[in-house]
């Protein structure tokens, strides 16, 4: 159905959901050109001068032709070819002339047949509906005298000539009488059969003449129309829809060529093949997803647990306790990710700690309500200080142990991650917990989130729908990978709900 490149140089196959939801996410853009084009439609159509219609119909007789003495009914391709010859001559410059001088004014008309009958239709427009019926009428009459005088005209003289004839062989036969040869004169003979079969063809000739005379003749006359047949209304809103709906959706797919922002987890996927899809998580209800933990239903906590079941599968089999969570950009969603998985993780009876390891714009203690100005990975990463963990608990369920950044800025962010405290402490914290979790800095903005990443066992890559972008995540993707990180997976933030196997939002609220 089509293809995509994907940032890897891999094509990738449109399916119809594909199409349906890059609709669903332009539709805008869509309705926008069909009001667009509706609306020209209604400016030409009410700019449009009304032209008014009227037809006059004109009963033709398909005869003609010696077949017709002959049979007496004619054949139907001599009816098809004599209804041609009837439009050809009703079109003619003769009759359009004509028609002209006695309407006193040019007489433009529309002939066309029947299909069912062999009638003429003629068909005249103007602005002034009686004009309209005036002009079709005067064309038609003058069709009809046209087509008369000029049939009459040409029976006229194989009629003379007959007659001429017959006035030669009566003055030949009257000069054989008055000679006394009438009796016995084979020649009178002779002239009387000659006369007798050219009276014979002079009927016929007449009868002909009778016929073509009138065989066309006006079987309804033009009446002024009640409404203008231009503009039409109706047809020219229903062509600017159309109009309008093509353009639209030529627009909507090239926006979405032109776009690469990932928007569902399909887009994901293919900006990044080489990864598996995590888990996608709809927008929090409160910042950092903290209220995960007071939580027991609802969307964001059944994809939170989905997230967290496929993470817990990739780092048993890699028999890792510690992850970092990162993403391309800042406000991509990596800090509530975090901040989900270690109080679900937590809930399990795991031993948990959660570092923020954002040193240049760290917001976990303020979010979490803990001291932003405890001593902490600042200072240990510095100078060697004991670790001092602080506890991020709700009533009722297991605490988080929590490391916050400290308050020490003298040191440059990037160079504390390359000193060998920082792994040596995330090995100290694996052995003394279940999982160690690792809120980072973005990894395209600066090189400490590539650096923090490095020093876990393994990688979590965050994306944000309708935000981070195909070539942001594969330039992040190269990033990591040089510095020889291990990648888990990704995951989809601010994700849209999917209603699957018909349950909705409801379901996980009962």
């Amino acid at each position: 159905m089509g293809a995509i490149q994907t940032p890897g140089g891999q094509e990738t196959e449109l399916r119809l959901s594909d199409y349906l939801e890059i609709l669903r996410r332009r539709w805008l853009i869509v309705v926008a050109f069909m009001v667009v084009a509706v609306a020209a439609a209604a400016i030409f159509s009410a700019r449009t001068t009304p032209q008014y219609q009227s037809s006059a119909r004109v009963l033709v007789t398909a005869d003609a032709g010696a077949e017709f003495f002959e049979t007496g009914i004619p054949s139907v391709q001599v009816i098809e070819r004599y209804l041609e010859n009837e439009i050809e001559f009703a079109q003619s410059d003769v009759v359009r002339e004509e028609a002209t001088k006695a309407y006193g004014s040019p007489v433009v008309v529309m002939v066309t047949p029947s299909d069912t009958a062999d009638i003429l239709t003629i068909t005249a427009s103007d602005r002034v509906a009686e004009a309209a019926a005036a002009k079709a009428n005067e064309y038609a009459r003058t069709y009809v005298d046209q087509k008369a005088a000029s049939a009459g005209g040409s029976f006229e003289e194989f009629i003379q000539i007959l007659d001429d004839r017959l006035a030669e062989l009566a003055a030949e036969e009257q000069a054989l009488i008055d000679a006394g040869e009438a009796s016995n004169s084979v020649r009178v003979q002779a002239i009387r059969n000659e006369q007798a079969k050219l009276q014979s063809t002079k009927a016929e000739f007449q009868l002909r003449e009778d016929v073509a005379a009138s065989n066309a003749r006006i079987t309804r006359l033009a009446r002024p129309a009640s409404a203008p047949f231009e503009p039409n209304w109706q047809r020219n809103l229903m062509l600017g829809a159309a109009a309008g709906l093509v353009v639209g959706l030529a627009g909507a797919f090239a926006r979405e060529g032109m776009d690469d922002r990932i928007q569902s987890r399909r887009d994901l996927e293919r900006a990044v093949p080489t990864l598996a899809l995590l888990g996608a998580l709809p927008p929090p209800e409160t910042e950092l997803g903290v209220h995960v933990a007071h939580a027991r239903s609802g969307l964001f906590l059944e994809s939170a647990r989905a997230l967290r079941s496929s993470l817990q599968f990739i780092i048993a089999d890699a028999d890792a306790r510690s992850v970092a969570i990162t993403s391309p950009n800042a406000a991509e969603g990596k800090s509530t990710t975090a901040v989900t998985l270690a109080f679900l993780a937590a809930r399990t009876g795991q031993r948990v700690l959660l570092i923020d390891a954002d040193l240049r714009r760290p917001k976990l203690a303020e979010g979490l309500g803990l001291d932003p100005n405890e001593s902490g990975l600042r200072e240990y990463l510095s100078y060697g200080d004991t670790v001092v963990l602080q506890e991020a608990w709700v009533a009722g369920e297991e605490p988080v142990a929590f490391l916050g950044p400290g308050t020490d800025g003298t040191a440059v962010s990037a160079d504390l991650f390359v000193a060998e405290r920082w792994p040596a402490l995330i090995q100290e914290m694996e052995e003394k917990f279940d999982l160690v979790i690792v809120d980072t800095s973005p990894v395209l903005p600066v090189t400490d989130g590539v650096l923090a990443s490095a020093g876990c066992a393994m990688t979590v890559l965050v994306g944000r729908r309708g935000n981070t972008t195909s070539a942001q995540l594969a330039t992040a993707l190269t990033s990591l990978e040089r510095a020889r990180c291990v990648l888990a997976g990704t995951v989809l933030t601010d994700a849209r709900t999917e209603r699957n196997y018909g349950y909705s939002g409801g379901y996980y609220r009962q």
